[in-house]
């Protein structure tokens, strides 16, 4: 049924790297129908996760609001949100059918869909006749415990998670809607446990694909944090130095995956005659370090590999941008985004920008879009390794009685404040108990060489100021009553 509110289809990945696609110089083609819809819309290769833990960005895509105001800094703590109303909400608000195929991991609950499909990294939905296979392989995940295969995934493809997805949605798109419709569809790679079949498996062999940007010997630069994880990790897996050509190639391989059921999703939409109503949104909600300094996963710091974010919006009235576009962005520009462009207002306490003019040619503030916020820590005074150490009880997590730990960050790495600021070439990350961090990202992208006793005072002094203005604007304003705030248009300050 024709409506004048577009269709919402949000694709999230999780944890996947923004730096390993053909089209930002990675060498190989990961994504080759990404990179082809990218020409097809706007793409920004300066997009930013909020925090590079999974609950605490989803929470802020699904809110506008930065970790510290939503109150989830962490995976482990009960998901009790703080926002005056939220993405779901209002799309229910202005009659949207709602649904969920995949990954949740936010404080929305399957009362705030409609359709509730979901899925995380070793459960997924058994499919009607292949309960069986489908529990096996649920099982054989759990027994990978969050790490590396090194043999082809022994299920057929359709077991795969994406797949899975996929083809619930495509199904749910082909039925027919009678109301605009917001689809999200979320899927649980390329995270941990790293596999995939064939022929996905053998697409990108070790030797192919580019060895870590760095090894260990590169944490004797950096502070104690870095080597008590990389100390973690090879505390539970010995011979992960040995392991990353093989953990990089299967993680590759599941990109590659997903591009297929990408192309699949975006197939249906021209298959039914949607796409020119339908604001497709492809993103994910954070990095990881594949292999970099022989780290795995995320959870330690603030590095570009696990803070910068894929970011692409197409279809609907999107006007094509030629090339990446300039602006800094951030995940929680998602929602006040959405917001604008239904028609609807942007509830008061939501601290993204909409990216509406930017998506549409219209005029935009450079100033406002000139540099990207991330913050990371639970607080308190930071912990050194006398205080924990390796393999503490804490972090351990027994699988058939085997030690294991999923390396989202240790009492450690996660312990204390920082905040990063990230402006065109240059990146300053600021702690309150570690020496200051200062980088030229664009010589060095790998963050490999600090410059913070080197840099020209008025660079850092500037970098300063930013990261003040950024902190000052993110105080939490939910709460006023009598005079409440006034937003800025598009929900912009500068």
């Amino acid at each position: 049924m024709p409506s004048d509110k577009p269709n919402i289809l949000l694709i999230m990945t999780d944890q996947q790297r923004a730096d390993f696609l053909g089209s930002q110089g990675f060498g190989i083609d990961t994504m080759p129908f990404l990179d082809g819809l990218s020409s097809r819309g706007v793409w920004f290769d300066r997009a930013y996760t909020s925090m590079p833990i999974c609950i605490p960005t989803r929470v802020s895509m699904l809110t506008g609001r930065f970790a510290k105001a939503h109150g989830m800094i962490g995976n482990w703590n009960p998901i009790e949100a703080r926002y005056a109303r939220d993405l779901p909400g209002v799309l229910r608000e202005a009659g949207y059918e709602l649904a969920l195929f995949g990954k949740n991991h936010s404080h929305a609950g399957e009362d705030d869909f409609d359709v509730w499909r979901p899925y995380m990294h070793t459960k997924g939905l058994p499919r009607k006749g292949s309960e069986v296979e489908d529990v096996a392989f649920d099982r054989w995940l759990v027994d990978l415990a969050h790490w590396t295969s090194d043999a082809p995934t022994p299920f057929p493809l359709d077991a795969q998670y994406p797949v899975r997805i996929t083809s619930e949605a495509v199904d749910w798109v082909r039925e027919g809607r009678q109301r605009p419709f917001f689809a999200w569809v979320s899927f649980p790679e390329p995270h941990s446990p790293y596999q995939v079949p064939e022929p996905y498996f053998d697409f990108f062999p070790p030797d192919a694909v580019a060895p870590p940007a760095a090894g260990p010997e590169a944490l004797a630069d950096k502070n104690h944090q870095w080597r008590y994880q990389y100390e973690t990790i090879k505390h539970y897996h010995p011979d992960c130095d040995h392991e990353w050509g093989r953990y990089r190639s299967n993680y590759c391989g599941m990109l590659r995956l997903i591009d297929d059921q990408l192309e699949r999703l975006v197939g249906a939409l021209v298959e039914q005659d949607l796409l020119a109503n339908t604001l497709v949104i492809y993103v994910s909600d954070h990095g990881e370090f594949c292999g970099d300094y022989d780290l795995y996963r995320k959870g330690l710091a603030l590095p570009q590999c696990a803070i910068r974010i894929p970011m692409g919006w197409y279809g609907g009235p999107v006007s094509p941008h030629s090339g990446p576009h300039p602006a800094h962005v951030s995940i929680t520009d998602i929602f006040p985004t959405l917001c604008e462009a239904i028609g609807t207002e942007i509830p008061k306490g939501v601290q993204g920008r909409s990216l509406w003019p930017l998506l549409t040619g219209g005029d935009y503030s450079e100033r406002e879009f000139s540099s990207a916020f991330a913050e990371h820590g639970i607080g308190g005074r930071l912990l050194t390794p006398d205080e924990v150490a390796v393999g503490h009880e804490a972090e351990t997590v027994h699988i058939d009685g085997v030690a294991r730990t999923n390396l989202d960050g240790t009492r450690v790495v996660t312990s204390g404040y920082r905040r990063t600021i990230v402006r065109n070439r240059w990146k300053l990350v600021y702690d309150t108990d570690l020496p200051l961090e200062i980088y030229d990202i664009e010589e060095d992208p790998h963050e490999l060489r600090n410059l913070a006793t080197e840099v020209d005072p008025n660079v850092k002094a500037e970098l300063l100021e930013e990261l003040a203005y950024w902190t000052t604007r993110l105080d939490d304003n939910l709460d006023v009553r009598r005079y409440g705030p006034s937003p800025g248009l598009h929900n912009w300050h500068r």
